[in-house]
C-alpha cells in the first residue's frame, strides 16, 4: 500500500514538473508571444488589406494609388477574452454590404427641352447582411502555430435585394410619353432574420508577439424567418394633375432550416492581443 501511494505521489509530481516545464514562448526582448490569462484580443478580416497590398503590384498607371472598393464590403470583427491560456470567450460581428448605382441617359420628355436633350435616370441596388455571435474557444499547441476550435451562437439580419429608382423626367411628361405608372421601390427578395449554432475549427500563426494571422472554418445550422416588405409605385392622376404614390405590402412569413459550411465573412483574419 505504501508503494502504491509512493508511486502516485511520484507520478503526480512528475506531471506537475512536466506541466511547469512546458515552454513559454517569449521574444528576444522578453515579451510573451502567445496570449495570456486576462488578455483581450481583437481581430479583423485580412482579405481587404491583402487585396490592397496585392493591387500595389498590379497598377497600370504609376500615379494611380491602390484603393479600397467601398461599394462591396465584407468585414468581420472578433473580440476575445482569455479566462486562461487555453480558453477564451469569443464575440463577433460580421457585416456584408453590396451596393451598385447605375446612371442611364434617357431623352428629355419636356416639350420645351432642346432637341436631343438628355436627362439621367438612376437605379440603386443594395443588400446588407449583419450577424452577431458569442461563444467559447479552446486552443491547442505551445508553439507559434496554434489550433483553435469551439462553438458559438449566431443571430443575424439580411435586408434582401433592394432596388430604388430615381427619374430625370417629371411624371407629367413621363406619363404622357411612356406610361402612367413607374416603379419607385422594388425589392427583389424578402428581408429575413436568422438564428443559428456554429461549430468551428481553425489555426493561428503568431508572426510577432501577440499578433497573428489565421483562418477559421465554420459548420452552421440555422433557422431563418422572412419578414414583410413593400413595393412602391408612382401613378399619374390625370384629373388632379399630380403624382399619387401607392404602396403594396408583401408578408409571406416563409421560414426554413439550413445547414451549411462557410468562413463567416473572410478567408484570413489578423488578431491583436493586449
Amino acid at each position: 500500500m505504501k508503494k502504491i501511494a509512493l508511486y502516485l505521489v511520484m507520478a503526480f509530481t512528475s506531471f506537475q514538473l512536466s506541466a511547469q516545464a512546458e515552454p513559454i514562448l517569449k521574444s528576444k526582448k522578453g515579451n510573451y508571444i502567445l496570449p495570456q490569462t486576462g488578455d483581450w484580443g481583437i481581430g479583423v478580416n485580412a482579405d481587404p488589406f491583402l487585396i490592397y497590398l496585392g493591387n500595389m503590384f498590379f497598377i497600370d498607371n504609376i500615379n494611380q494609388a491602390p484603393v479600397f472598393e467601398p461599394n462591396n464590403l465584407d468585414q468581420s470583427i472578433t473580440l476575445k477574452y482569455f479566462k486562461d491560456e487555453k480558453h477564451a470567450y469569443r464575440f463577433g460581428i460580421m457585416l456584408q454590404n453590396r451596393y451598385q448605382g447605375v446612371k442611364i441617359d434617357v431623352d428629355d420628355l419636356d416639350p420645351n427641352a432642346a432637341p436631343n436633350a438628355k436627362v439621367n435616370n438612376f437605379i440603386r441596388t443594395s443588400h446588407i447582411n449583419v450577424m452577431l455571435s458569442a461563444g467559447l474557444e479552446r486552443r491547442r499547441g505551445a508553439s507559434r502555430l496554434q489550433g483553435i476550435y469551439g462553438a458559438q451562437t449566431n443571430i443575424g439580419y439580411g435586408s434582401g435585394d433592394r432596388m430604388w429608382y430615381k427619374y430625370g423626367n417629371d411624371m407629367e411628361y413621363y406619363s404622357a410619353a411612356v406610361s402612367p405608372t413607374r416603379n419607385i421601390r422594388q425589392p427583389q427578395s424578402a428581408p429575413r432574420v436568422n438564428i443559428g449554432l456554429s461549430g468551428f475549427v481553425g489555426v493561428e500563426y503568431f508572426f510577432a508577439p501577440k499578433i497573428s494571422i489565421g483562418g477559421t472554418f465554420f459548420i452552421t445550422t440555422q433557422y431563418s424567418q422572412e419578414l414583410a416588405y413593400t413595393f412602391e409605385v408612382e401613378n399619374w392622376d390625370d384629373v388632379e394633375k399630380k403624382s399619387v404614390f401607392e404602396t403594396t405590402k408583401i408578408d409571406n412569413r416563409i421560414s426554413s432550416f439550413q445547414f451549411f459550411t462557410n468562413n463567416m465573412g473572410g478567408n484570413l483574419q489578423f488578431m491583436f492581443y493586449f
